[in-house]
């Protein structure tokens, strides 16, 4: 089991909106592209929004999209890239309004950044709880990149059972324990996943012109918030449990500032008529992007967080998949399962005539 954080990075690559900004207007979702094409698009939008970004940043770029799951091999869209499209909120002006997240794109990003790079998120959460402030007094970033690096590989040492994996895992301890990390190195492998927390509105950022630094937020429903994150998932083992269960929505009902008036609204039982409404809503706009099928798990995200957003109701991928069973037995030759290599069914096609329907009822 790969551990969940994100080690390749770059200091200039540490914005979230960067990654809306490649799959919006640098890739595609049928049409792969070679990687330092896809890059130099990404450095070319962001310079026209007034900020330098030169192409072998960009090309780090492309490999976070990766690690976080946007983009394949073929650097095109995943079924993640597609849920950030459904919930992608146009903005006007320049780089500094591109780079804010409205509410709809914060409850992607935490999904995407939870699974990718959940466990830093934890640690660097339950430290700024701890501390106020990250980095304090004499505590330099590389001694944070060190500390952090180390506190997760020997986390899932713990429990990892593969062989290959913990010779990895011991290797990548002894290697940071000999030579830790200098210069700007911790600052540059630490900024990545505070900006992540500071753009999720979890953390406050301060910077100068020769420091930077992440505090508590100043207002305590905030900081409620963060401790939410860290009372919600506590251990590797309960962020393995929560992605495996598929609970984005009630993660992000707990956690997240904008949805502050949902918090504590806990599991909701919603009709199937709601359901599978949003459902097919969903449906029609991912199959106007081109594929040829559309992904359950991309449809079970958007139903979740779309009932978050309308009714104020959390939901679970089980109460998605169960409510979309029925709706295939009441239209047998309307809906359609498509299965994965391993048999388990992956993908969803809706006829026409029945998108047509039950659209038309909205």
């Amino acid at each position: 089991m790969e551990p969940r954080v994100i080690a390749r990075t770059h200091y200039q690559i540490h914005e979230p909106a960067y990654m809306t900004l490649l799959v919006q207007r640098c890739t595609a979702p049928t049409r792969g592209t070679y990687p330092e094409v896809a890059a130099r698009r990404l450095a070319q939008e962001v310079g026209a929004l007034g900020r330098r970004l030169n192409e072998k940043a960009a090309e780090y770029g492309v490999d976070l999209a990766r690690a976080i799951g946007l983009l394949n091999e073929h650097c095109s869209w995943t079924d993640k890239a597609l849920l950030l499209s459904l919930f992608w909120v146009k903005k006007e002006g320049g780089i500094t309004d591109q780079l804010r997240l409205h509410p709809r794109e914060q409850l992607v990003y935490l999904r995407l950044f939870l699974e990718a790079d959940g466990a830093a998120l934890l640690y660097l959460a339950s430290k700024a709880l701890e501390l106020g402030k990250l980095p304090v007094g004499a505590w330099t970033w590389n001694a944070l990149a060190q500390e952090m690096f180390l506190a997760i590989y020997q986390d899932y040492l713990a429990f990892t059972t593969s062989t290959p994996q913990r010779v990895w895992l011991r290797e990548q301890i002894r290697r940071i324990r000999a030579k830790g990390y200098r210069g700007r190195g911790g600052e540059h492998k630490m900024l990545v996943h505070l900006q992540a927390l500071y753009r999720l509105g979890l953390l406050r950022r301060a910077e100068n012109e020769t420091v930077r630094e992440f505090r508590l937020p100043g207002d305590e429903g905030q900081v409620a918030c963060l401790r939410c994150l860290v009372e919600g998932i506590r251990t590797v083992l309960a962020l393995e449990e929560i992605i495996a269960n598929g609970d984005w929505a009630e993660m992000a009902c707990k956690a997240l500032t904008s949805m502050s008036d949902c918090r504590g609204a806990g599991r909701a039982v919603q009709g199937d008529d709601q359901i599978i409404s949003l459902g097919v809503t969903a449906y029609d706009r991912i199959m106007a992007t081109g594929v040829p099928l559309c992904p359950l798990s991309t449809l079970c995200d958007a139903v979740a967080f779309e009932s978050l957003l309308r009714a104020k109701a959390c939901i679970g991928r089980q109460d998605v998949l169960d409510a979309l069973n029925r709706f295939r037995q009441g239209n047998p030759k309307g809906v359609r399962f498509h299965v994965d290599r391993q048999g388990r069914p992956a993908y969803l096609r809706v006829s026409k005539d029945l998108v047509r329907e039950v659209l038309g009822d909205v």
